[in-house]
Formats: C-alpha cells, sequence, structure tokens
C-alpha cells in the first residue's frame, strides 16, 4: 500500500488517471456527494493524491487545497476524498491507506510549501473528537478543534461554508480566520 501526491502538472500520467478516476465519481450520480467531484475544486488544488492497495489498484484519491479565504500558509487536507470501489455499507472505522494519505499529504506539504497550519474540515459537529482519537491511535498523528466553525468557501451565506475543523500546526493563524 502506497500513495503518491504530487502537484497538477508535473506528472502527466498520474494526472491522467486521476482525473478519469474523477470524471467517473463525478458521473456517478448514486452518490449522494457525486456533484463535488466536478472540475472545479480540482483545478484550484496544490496537489492531488492517489492511494494505491497492494495489487497497484487505486482505492482513495483526494486533493490538498488553499484559498484566500484561509489564512495565509493554511492548507486544507483530504480534500473531496473518495473511495475508488465503493462499499455496500458505511466503512467501519479509518482505513489503513487513510492514514498513508494523510502521511503522504503531509509530508508534501512540508516538502514543498512553507505551510504553517494543516487542517481537515467536514460538515457536521460530531466527528473531531472521533477522528483526533483514530489518527492518534491508528497513524501517530496528532491533531487538535475547538468550538468554532470556520469560514471554508467564498460564499458565507451558505451555511454549509462554516465547518468545524481539526488542525495541527500554527494555532495563531486562527484568529486570522473567519469563524463563528
Amino acid at each position: 500500500m502506497y500513495c503518491k501526491t504530487w502537484a497538477q502538472g508535473t506528472n502527466v500520467e498520474l494526472d491522467s488517471l486521476f482525473e478519469t478516476l474523477r470524471i467517473k465519481q463525478f458521473n456517478d450520480h448514486s452518490h449522494p456527494l457525486w456533484a463535488n467531484y466536478n472540475e472545479h475544486p480540482f483545478t484550484e488544488a496544490s496537489a492531488l493524491s492517489i492511494a494505491f492497495d497492494d495489487n497497484d489498484s487505486p482505492e482513495f484519491c483526494s486533493s490538498i487545497q488553499t484559498r484566500t479565504c484561509w489564512p495565509p500558509q493554511a492548507y486544507r487536507i483530504l480534500t473531496r476524498l473518495w473511495k475508488i470501489t465503493p462499499t455496500d455499507g458505511p466503512l467501519r472505522g479509518l482505513q489503513p491507506l487513510g492514514g498513508i494519505m494523510l502521511h503522504s499529504q503531509i509530508d508534501w506539504l512540508k516538502a514543498n510549501t512553507d505551510c504553517k497550519l494543516i487542517f481537515i474540515s467536514r460538515e457536521g459537529n460530531s466527528w473531531q473528537k472521533f477522528v483526533i482519537d483514530q489518527y492518534k491511535n491508528k497513524f501517530d498523528l496528532e491533531f487538535k478543534f475547538d468550538s468554532h466553525s470556520y469560514k471554508t468557501c467564498e460564499t458565507p451565506k451558505d451555511d454549509s461554508c462554516w465547518q468545524p475543523i481539526i488542525y495541527q500546526g500554527d494555532e495563531t493563524l486562527l484568529t486570522e480566520w473567519e469563524r463563528r
């Protein structure tokens, strides 16, 4: 199992594979979040990732992103994460390849950017403690969270743009971020 993380345009083969997988995901209208996989979020990605199983088959895809509505040097990881082959039911717990992808994206950011804050955001308010505990216990990664929802997109009138986050890095950047 391994993960490849790269900046778009630096690996034609991986760019092509990612785009093929993205189009397949976008065209699967049975998935409740299919519209999230349109082209736009990925054109603004800082990097893309594909996690492969032991047979070199793609299992997960996601991206790394930064936006002007976030503090400078803040990056969102595992953006638009999806599993290539859907399971029959909900995933129970975190997958080992998810940890490999987390480490790959964090390592890529440290090697290729001046990143000071790494975060993951999701809608809803009941996931943070569980995920932080799992990341610590299963993947030896430390994250924190607080009680705020942060502006994650350019349309603040849309409630889905205000999301709780888990983060690691320079906490002082959180004071520069629009939050509720």
